[in-house]
């Protein structure tokens, strides 16, 4: 049976989010930290089997309990590739490319290695947030940008 894996990509280090914490331990105004929310996001998920969390490895502890734990690397391209060594069927197919794996986004890592899985597009609302700086997290993600 097939298993559908959700891989969140935790590894950063915070560093243009200042502080003194990465931005997914960061808490939002619901009290959560951001990892906690996209992990929340994903548990309710039914087509969702199974959380990898790839995390920066001086954070590690950091992270919830009940989801698998793999430690990040130094850039982006090696934590989803470690993420890929985690899912046991990828890292079996991955294992026979000689030139190994310079993707540079992560849809692109599982075009390559894993070209039967569907890629798709997953819809979002208005209180989606992509967070990158400090200011970032101080929005009440109930509300809409625009409503201030």
């Amino acid at each position: 049976m097939m298993k559908n894996i959700a891989v969140i990509s935790a590894g950063g280090t915070g560093n243009r989010i200042g502080g003194d914490r990465p931005k997914q331990l960061r808490h939002l105004p619901d009290g959560r930290t951001v990892l906690q929310t996209c992990i929340d996001a994903f548990r309710t998920c039914r087509q969702i089997d199974e959380i990898i969390v790839v995390m920066h490895p001086d954070w590690i502890d950091a992270v919830p309990t009940g989801v698998h734990v793999v430690a990040g690397g130094k850039e982006r391209w090696e934590s989803s590739w470690l993420a890929i060594q985690a899912i046991e069927q990828a890292y079996r197919t991955a294992l026979q490319d000689q030139y190994g794996i310079h993707a540079t986004d992560d849809a692109g890592v599982v075009l390559r290695y894993m070209p039967s899985v569907p890629i798709t597009v997953v819809m979002g609302d208005s209180t989606n947030r992509k967070i990158t700086f400090a200011g970032d997290l101080r929005h009440d993600p109930t509300r809409p940008l625009d409503a201030g």
